[in-house]
């Protein structure tokens, strides 16, 4: 199963909590003064993250954009290693049953296999 569908999963199972779980340090951030009240610049979505943080909010924006992205990272990883511990196991038992199909192909046309 890729990995995109562990991401919806948990964040059908979050709901909409979960999109709270970025707005309120965002908004607690900017009430607070840590980082500046966006200065009204429309910039295309394109934009990458950090890059557009600093032209809408200036440095600190940037750095708010940063923290955004570790806590991010720190969220998903578990999601992402689950995903891929079963992809490893699934090659690995696809390997296995691969290796043990072609040693029975080899037993009942005779051939031994060295090694």
């Amino acid at each position: 199963m890729p990995i995109p569908a562990y991401i919806n999963f948990m964040e059908h199972k979050l709901g909409e909590g979960w999109q709270r779980f970025f707005t309120v340090p965002n908004d607690i951030s900017m009430s607070t003064g840590l980082v500046p009240l966006t200065n009204g610049v429309n910039i295309p979505w394109t934009t990458p993250h950090v890059i557009s943080g600093f032209l809408v909010s200036g440095w600190r924006g940037a750095v708010l954009n940063i923290v955004q992205i570790l806590v991010s990272t720190a969220v998903y990883y578990p999601f992402f290693r689950t995903a891929d511990k079963l992809a490893y196991d699934t090659e690995q038992e696809n390997e296995r049953l691969e290796q043990q199909q072609t040693n029975t192909q080899f037993a009942e046309q005779g051939i031994v296999e060295k090694g």
